[in-house]
């Protein structure tokens, strides 16, 4: 750990982030219900506080990977991901008569703004921008690791106060946690590899809303495209930089 680095942007950060979630469960959906205006604002709010932390917490966002090669990069390794498990799925359609579904018969336009920008990429530039942005500040470039694993640990913490709020038991809300760490785990993988964050955001936008069926519907599938973003951060190798 880096005794230079102050640590109260990170303090503030978690404190930022933690807020919205037990504002919107306990405040936001009881006072004026739940539907698709306060949905929005509350993934709004996750895109607001992520930019505002951007801004305030001596990041760049030229660190962070958003810039057109970015894209471009995300765009390829995102795409031969889909290829890859359209490819096989088919081909296993064709031999064995599966049934795998490969596209789905229509795609939103709501869907994409929705699962990809409000919600994917609002909250990946809070946890993969901000967060771990802040966090690898306090660990030796040897163990990156370990803030890939504490960010999965908020990122999971971060969905417990609307588990509790719905009512989930112990058994589920432990399993949706365990499942929210592991994604990010992934993620977070990615963006440490990479220090893209737009392949982070296509990554976790697929586990939402996926140009294929496959990746939600299908494990196997999912953890094959999965797989390969993962191989493609490693293949573009641009680590993600202090600021």
């Amino acid at each position: 750990m880096s005794p230079s680095r102050p640590i109260a942007p990170l303090v503030v950060a978690l404190v930022v982030a933690f807020a919205i979630p037990i504002a919107t469960w306990y405040w936001l959906y009881p006072t004026f219900g739940y539907g698709p205006s306060t949905l929005s604002l509350a993934q709004a709010s996750v895109l607001v506080a992520g930019a505002v932390l951007v801004a305030v917490s001596g990041l760049r966002w030229g660190g962070l990977g958003l810039g057109p090669r970015s894209l471009l990069s995300a765009v390829v390794i995102g795409a031969a991901g889909y290829a890859a498990i359209v490819l096989v799925a088919g081909l296993l359609n064709a031999a064995f008569d599966t049934g795998f579904v490969l596209l789905r018969s229509r795609y939103e336009v709501n869907a994409f703004v929705d699962n990809w920008l409000l919600t994917a990429f609002a909250e990946q530039l809070l946890f993969a921008g901000v967060l771990f942005g802040l966090a690898r500040q306090f660990v030796d470039r040897r163990r990156l690791w370990l803030a890939v694993v504490l960010v999965g640990v908020a990122f999971a913490l971060w969905h417990l106060p609307g588990y509790l709020a719905i009512g989930y038991g112990i058994g589920a809300t432990a399993g949706r946690l365990a499942l929210n760490l592991a994604s990010w785990l992934i993620f977070g993988s990615i963006y440490a590899l990479s220090g893209n964050l737009w392949l982070v955001v296509a990554a976790h936008a697929a586990t939402d809303y996926g140009l294929s069926p496959l990746v939600t519907n299908e494990p196997l599938f999912g953890l094959l495209f999965m797989a390969i973003l993962v191989a493609g951060a490693g293949w573009s190798r641009r680590p993600a930089r202090a600021e």
